[in-house]
């Protein structure tokens, strides 16, 4: 049986804990409460640790339950990524937790000092945008537009984020731009589908003209900040920053995390949930496709002068051209 095998494998980590052996059930006993006969006839399989007890130990000893029964990948693939599926217009209780034990993990590998983010899209997405108000707005209303009472439709000015959500949003990204290093891959066409995104709602008086062009304002910070950053290299936090543009289109939303001992995936869909794994093949995954995105796409941080000032007057032009 599948849990017999995951089981087994909890048993396998949980005994490289102890390279003293002789401790073990000692320990245990201590952790769990139970007397030491009583450890013994666990670690000898007489006994099975309880669900209960299996979390205590995997808090305990820093074992991720994730990694154990993502393992086989095989066996069990709908097991691999987990969807963050959150109403972000109306939140309960139980998103909000979702979100903020996902940003207390980021937060978490960023103080290692071996913490690595890398990004790649062909778009740009929320976790960019949370501290431009506007833009932050846009991406809860074409949420709501595609996903959450489609037969009710609400203008963009109807549309309005908690403010707890909100700064939760912002917390992510500060999180982020902890990131000893960070690497972003841009498609030459970034800003311009999300141009596209504005324009489409605007023809269709979903947002006003007026809206346009505070959406246009925050679109024209945001692409200021990200110049600066690309001139610099570094963010105001003092961490390096990678910025590439890919003539390749990724036709996804990938992000992850890393540090010595852990790691996470996202990958983007419904607009703005995603799924997460915190699966090591499936983090090596994404960095395999990091790596091959940058090998194809050019640097335009601290060099890469000519392709980074064509890049962001590409974007201006095309944004003064739709959005007037």
């Amino acid at each position: 049986m599948m849990t017999n095998i995951v089981y087994d494998i909890f048993i396998e980590e949980l005994k490289k804990k102890f390279p003293e052996k002789s401790q073990m059930a000692n320990e245990l006993a201590a952790i769990l409460f139970i007397e030491k006969e009583a450890a013994y006839r666990r670690l000898r399989g007489e006994v099975p640790f309880s669900f209960a007890e299996v979390v205590s130990l995997s808090l305990h000893f820093g074992i991720s339950l994730d990694e154990i029964i993502c393992q086989d990948v095989l066996a069990i693939p709908w097991i691999s990524f987990l969807l963050c599926d959150v109403d972000i217009i109306e939140p309960k209780e139980a998103d909000y937790e979702v979100i903020q034990k996902q940003i207390d993990y980021i937060g978490i590998m960023a103080q290692d000092s071996e913490s690595e983010f890398g990004w790649i899209s062909d778009i740009i997405t929320l976790p960019l945008v949370s501290i431009y108000e506007q833009l932050y707005n846009f991406y809860l209303f074409k949420w709501n537009y595609q996903f959450k009472n489609i037969d009710v439709i609400k203008k963009f000015g109807e549309i309005k984020s908690t403010e707890r959500l909100r700064n939760i949003s912002i917390e992510k990204f500060k999180r982020i731009r902890q990131f000893e290093k960070s690497i972003l891959i841009f498609n030459d066409d970034t800003f311009i589908d999300l141009i596209d995104d504005i324009c489409y709602f605007v023809n269709a008086c979903l947002i006003t003209k007026e809206e346009a062009l505070l959406l246009k304002n925050d679109l024209h910070l945001l692409m200021n900040n990200l110049e600066g950053l690309a001139i610099n290299g570094f963010a105001d936090t003092g961490k390096k920053v990678e910025m590439y543009i890919s003539l390749l289109k990724s036709y996804s939303d990938y992000a992850y995390f890393k540090s010595k001992n852990h790691q996470l995936t996202l990958i983007r869909s419904l607009t703005i949930n995603g799924g997460y794994s915190a699966d090591k093949h499936i983090l090596q995954e994404t960095k395999n496709l990091t790596s091959s995105l940058m090998r194809t796409a050019t640097l335009i941080s601290a060099t890469g002068a000519v392709e980074r000032i064509k890049f962001f007057e590409k974007q201006r032009a095309y944004l003064e051209e739709c959005i007037f």
